[in-house]
């Protein structure tokens, strides 16, 4: 059993911005979704995604422009020095429970095949590849997530990019992370955004 992949496009003949399931042979399923905003979106789905997933496919993936699958207004809040080795290349021991939060600006967000537009004062430009998560559900307290609940929270996974420019970053006596994160285009995402079932979530937190 798997889970579904959605995606958020644009007809190159049309302005109309749309959803879409993505076939494994990469051919869309039009939702019937008027509002292209991804909370409306995550209504609808908790719903229909049963019903949309009976849809045949119609549209071909080169008669569109694919779009970033998040739309604005978003939060997007970062993880940072996730890895053992990345730690220890950044001055750090590799051992830590520090938990090390950053935020992108909504600015910087933008589609998986856009232009990338690097900052003209940027002269050490950086790239990271992550696994992006979307909270489908209000968090507001501590919460344990777990095998079993996961679900419950992460309503979908995404690809992004955090592109960064780190002497933009560090150039100051104090740090300016946000600054050198948040510069138009520089959080890519997409393709898809992946709305697992129950058995894609075992073992996610191993």
């Amino acid at each position: 059993k798997m889970g579904t992949s959605i995606i958020r496009y644009q007809e190159k003949n049309s302005s109309q911005k749309s959803w879409g399931i993505l076939s494994s042979s990469k051919e869309i399923s039009p939702i019937p979704l008027v509002s292209d905003q991804l909370a409306e979106l995550l209504r609808e789905a908790k719903q229909n995604l049963p019903k949309w997933k009976q849809i045949p496919p119609s549209i071909r993936m080169e008669e569109v422009q694919v779009l970033a699958p998040l739309s604005k207004p978003c939060k997007i809040i970062c993880q940072g020095l996730n890895y053992a080795d990345h730690r220890e290349e950044s001055g750090r021991e590799r051992s830590s429970d520090y938990n090390l939060v950053f935020r992108k600006d909504e600015s910087a967000l933008t589609g998986p095949y856009d232009k990338v537009y690097i900052p003209s004062a940027c002269q050490i430009f950086d790239y990271e590849i992550e696994l992006g998560l979307l909270i489908g559900k209000e968090i507001e307290e501590a919460k344990d997530i777990t095998e079993e609940n996961i679900s419950d929270y992460v309503a979908a996974w995404f690809i992004a990019n955090d592109f960064s420019a780190r002497d933009m970053m560090f150039r100051a006596s104090f740090r300016q992370w946000y600054l050198g994160k948040s510069a138009r285009s520089l959080c890519p995402v997409g393709p898809m955004l992946f709305f697992p079932d129950k058995e894609d979530c075992q073992n996610f937190d191993q």
